[in-house]
C-alpha cells in the first residue's frame, strides 16, 4: 500500500463513521474535499475545532456517517475486479 494511503481513513469509511482529518494528500484524495469528511488545518486548534464541530452536531454526525456509507463502496471488491478486468480486455487503441 503506498506510503500516503491513510489506511485508517479507510477503515472508518467501512464502518460508516463520520470522519474528521487533517488536510493532506491522502485523506483529501479519499474525502473528495469535504464531500465525505471534515478536513482541517494541520495545527491543534484547527483539528481542536474540528473534532469539537463533529461531537457538538448531530446533524454533522449522521450526514457524514451517510456520506461514508455511500463513499465505502469505492472499496468494493467486485467493483474492483470488474474495473481491473475491463482494464486488461480494453483494446490499447481506444
Amino acid at each position: 500500500m503506498k506510503k500516503d494511503y491513510p489506511l485508517m481513513i479507510c477503515e472508518a469509511l467501512c464502518l460508516d463513521k463520520p470522519i474528521v482529518t487533517t488536510n493532506v494528500t491522502g485523506p483529501r484524495k479519499i474525502l473528495g474535499d469535504l464531500e465525505y469528511g471534515l478536513l482541517t488545518e494541520e495545527n491543534d486548534d484547527a483539528i481542536f475545532e474540528g473534532v469539537r464541530r463533529m461531537i457538538d452536531d448531530a446533524d454533522l454526525r449522521k450526514y457524514y456517517a451517510k456520506k461514508a456509507s455511500e463513499r465505502r463502496q469505492i472499496f468494493d471488491i467486485q467493483s474492483t475486479v470488474d474495473k481491473i478486468y475491463k482494464l486488461i480486455t480494453s483494446d490499447t487503441n481506444d
